[in-house]
């Protein structure tokens, strides 16, 4: 680019230049205002709504200029629009006004790049240049409501003007107006959105080239850094409304104040700098973020218009334009750069100043081969094809953008508010986006003050951490607590029930089994403590409700799923129930050591039971790409009964004939002789009150001769009750069950005697009898 235009030409003065930025500002406004959101919104467009009305504070880090901007035309609109309406017309408008300063400013760059160009060749491409940026769907998006990026895609136009009007003074005092006004621009524009300083470095590299000596007179450069500085004054803003933005400053009850803005140097530093968004810096997965950005530029130029700025770019470093091409290649990158390490979610609005550079290259690009002989036709061609990529991005995108119905916001709390939440009640979310709007209604309509809206990391406190945390803080306020919607997996922790639809109300923590297990330990990390059955006799084809009660030993780094099996006694598998508990609100890798959970599963049982007892059988496992990772090993909680097992109550009065050290009575032994052998009938009881296990004794019976212990002539070793092993005998509950001994071939004495005993079948060790000895004499055969 040469430098023989004066600067006034690049100022606005030229008819092209008005005419093209008029014709693509009322186009693209034509476009937004019957899409733009007719009011309140969710997320950041409601608290920049709440806070331009109420001079107060948005998040980090201020947007001190768009705040005092917001205020000033919400109350300006007050008796037409409500603030929301208002904030969003004011972003609406200011989206026309950058797409009109990017039409102005394509009219320079096609006026000095493609002089053999007609002026109005020059208008027809740079209004079609614009729409194609207009209609771009990001920042199409934000058109439609109250964001802060339509005016900061503003500034960046009007950067980049003040660069384009610096590479075409002539003489040192033009350059030197130029560079101050650069300056004050980068020092308003910082002062809105701190992503201006990405354009740092094109712009040292664009002065390095167009101007080297610039940095020689220290006059100069101190003038240009204090311009920039001094708008960073308003910043003052913050200092001066924070403490006076009602809603930092949330009363808890009892004096209490929950302060979100403290008023210190140190709270002013944090939201100036945005220190709480620093953690977002390379929290990313590199080559899911490079799809992304991929897929973002497809979107917002077209696969057209990504030839379309090649070329252009190709053509700027052809033509020589090494000091424009350093400013806006640097740009680009730069951005491009942030969008691959910066984890926030919606980082999609931060790469707006990336496509404004393609458009422009796009833009210029075509307007070069335009200018060519016979310019007439070439110029038909390029406004086709620009209106084309413009077409192209409106009719792809204009339904699926238009925010015209947008009234969820307003709808949905006024659902909630209808459901009468009880007064002075905490109202509990899991989702900041989803509080800001009830804050609008609080805070500028006046709507149900008494109620205190909360949401994790409200603050970088630990008791604000997550849901979990936040309603157990919650209720130590001793105020009704209230989730505003149904939150699976809660009650992993929290006693809920539901209110009127849609809110909860929190009782308090959830209560949790203490029927000890009989295996504890699943893993390093997780550790069974309690358990429970509802109901505890099993009826064919009926649920049954399983409680278990897990303590967290270790972090756990996964979301992990738990599962229960029914077992019967013989191994066959009855019913099986997983899920991860927490679900997707408190899942298990926000688990705290130290703290217990309730996991609540609900199994059906089959329409057939075995007459055995059912063993409850639980664990975690990671499932990764359909693969079953367990974590640790499976235990078993307890035992279930069928509701026709062989139990009933024991007499409280029962002596018994003897007692086993674990917990066993034997009742009665009823001996019945016949041809072939021996039937014996034991009654057994357990006496513990905490049941007989764990371990599962094999029973003896021995018919020896004499009266005395001796080597048997006839025995039974097995089970006490086959199918009902002992750690399954409910407490308290009495059975009766039949052995059978053969007849020794061969003459008998005349007198034989039935002993019994428990022992470990795997140790053959004997279980103790309380008053002493191994064995019990429990009657005699007298032939």
């Amino acid at each position: 680019m040469s430098r023989s235009r004066p600067i006034s030409a690049l100022l606005g003065e030229g008819a092209a230049t008005w005419l093209a930025g008029l014709l693509a500002a009322l186009v693209a406004a034509a476009a937004y205002l019957p899409r733009m959101a007719p009011g309140l919104l969710w997320g950041d467009a409601a608290e920049l709504q709440m806070a331009a009305w109420l001079a107060g504070l948005a998040h980090p880090t201020g947007y001190p200029l768009f705040l005092i901007m917001g205020w000033a035309w919400t109350h300006a609109l007050a008796p037409w629009f409500s603030p929301a309406t208002a904030l969003n017309l004011m972003a609406a408008l200011l989206g026309a006004l950058a797409v009109g300063g990017l039409a102005a400013l394509l009219v320079h760059l096609l006026a000095e790049g493609t002089p053999g160009l007609p002026p109005i060749g020059q208008v027809a491409l740079a209004v079609g240049g614009a729409l194609w940026f207009a209609f771009s769907p990001t920042f199409w998006s934000q058109a439609l409501i109250a964001e802060v990026y339509t005016l900061h895609t503003l500034f960046v136009v009007l950067l980049l003007a003040a660069h384009v009007a610096l590479l075409r003074a002539d003489g040192e005092r033009e350059r030197q107006r130029a560079l101050f006004a650069t300056a004050l621009l980068y020092g308003l524009s910082l002062t809105h959105h701190r992503t201006t300083l990405l354009w740092v470095p094109g712009t040292l590299a664009f002065l390095a080239l167009a101007w080297p000596r610039w940095w020689r007179s220290r006059q100069r450069v101190l003038l240009a850094l204090m311009l920039v500085s001094l708008p960073q004054l308003l910043y003052l803003y913050v200092a001066w409304r924070g403490p006076l933005t009602p809603y930092l400053h949330q009363p808890l009850g009892n004096g209490q104040v929950l302060e979100l803005y403290d008023g210190s140097l140190r709270a002013f530093l944090d939201h100036v700098a945005g220190t709480m968004f620093r953690g977002e810096l390379g929290r990313v997965a590199p080559a899911d973020r490079l799809a992304l950005l991929w897929r973002l530029w497809v979107e917002n130029v077209t696969w057209p218009g990504l030839l379309l700025g090649t070329l252009g770019a190709l053509w700027l470093a052809r033509a020589g334009s090494l000091a424009w091409l350093a400013l806006t290649g640097t740009g680009f990158a730069a951005h491009l750069l942030f969008g691959l390490v910066y984890g926030i979610g919606d980082i999609e609005v931060m790469l707006i100043p990336a496509w404004v550079v393609w458009v422009l290259w796009g833009a210029v690009g075509l307007g070069r081969w335009a200018s060519r002989r016979p310019a007439a036709s070439r110029v038909v061609v390029g406004l086709v094809v620009l209106s084309l990529l413009a077409g192209w991005q409106y009719t792809t995108w204009g339904d699926q953008l238009d925010r015209s119905g947008s009234r969820s916001a307003r709808a949905h709390w006024e659902t909630i508010l209808a459901a009468d939440p009880p007064r002075g009640a905490v109202l509990v979310t899991n989702d900041r986006n989803e509080m800001v709007p009830f804050w609008y209604l609080q805070f500028v309509e006046g709507k149900r003050p008494d109620l205190l809206g909360l949401f994790p990391l409200i603050t970088s406190r630990p008791e604000h951490a997550n849901v979990v945390r936040l309603t157990e803080y919650a209720l130590s306020l001793e105020r009704p607590v209230v989730l505003i919607k149904p939150m699976p997996g809660l009650e992993v922790k929290l006693d809920v029930r539901p209110r009127r639809d849609p809110l909860w109300q929190v009782e308090g923590l959830a209560p949790l089994p203490e029927r000890a297990p009989l295996e504890e330990e699943a893993a390093p990390q997780l550790r069974l403590v309690g358990w429970s059955a509802t109901p505890e006799r099993l009826r064919p084809g009926e649920p049954v409700t399983v409680t278990l009660a897990w303590r967290v030993e270790a972090p756990l780094e996964r979301r992990y799923t738990s599962f229960v099996h029914l077992v019967a006694a013989d191994g066959t598998g009855l019913a099986q129930s997983d899920h991860r508990p927490g679900g997707d609100f408190y899942p298990s890798d926000l688990w705290v050591p130290g703290e217990v959970v309730r996991d609540r599963h609900v199994l059906r049982l089959p329409a057939r039971l075995p007459d055995q007892a059912v063993a409850v059988r639980a664990g975690f496992y990671e499932l990764t790409d359909g693969q079953v990772k367990p974590l640790g090993q499976t235990v078993t909680a307890g035992w279930l009964v069928p509701a026709s097992a062989p139990f009933e109550p024991a007499p409280a009065d029962e002596v018994g004939v003897a007692h086993f050290a674990n917990g066993l009575r034997l009742d009665t032994a009823t001996l019945e002789p016949g041809d072939d052998g021996l039937t014996v009938r034991l009654t057994w009881t357990c006496v513990a009150s905490q049941g007989c296990g764990p371990q599962e004794p094999a029973l003896f019976v021995h018919l020896v001769p004499g009266t005395e212990p001796a080597p048997p002539l006839a025995q039974y070793d097995g089970p006490i009750l086959p199918g009902y092993p002992l750690p399954a005998w409910p407490p308290g509950a009495r059975t009766t069950a039949e052995v059978r001994l053969v007849w020794p071939s061969g003459p008998l004495p005349e007198r034989l005697s039935l002993w019994l005993g428990l022992y470990d079948p795997a140790s053959g060790a004997r279980v103790p009898l309380v008053g002493g000895g191994e064995s019990v004499r429990v009657g005699e055969v007298v032939r």
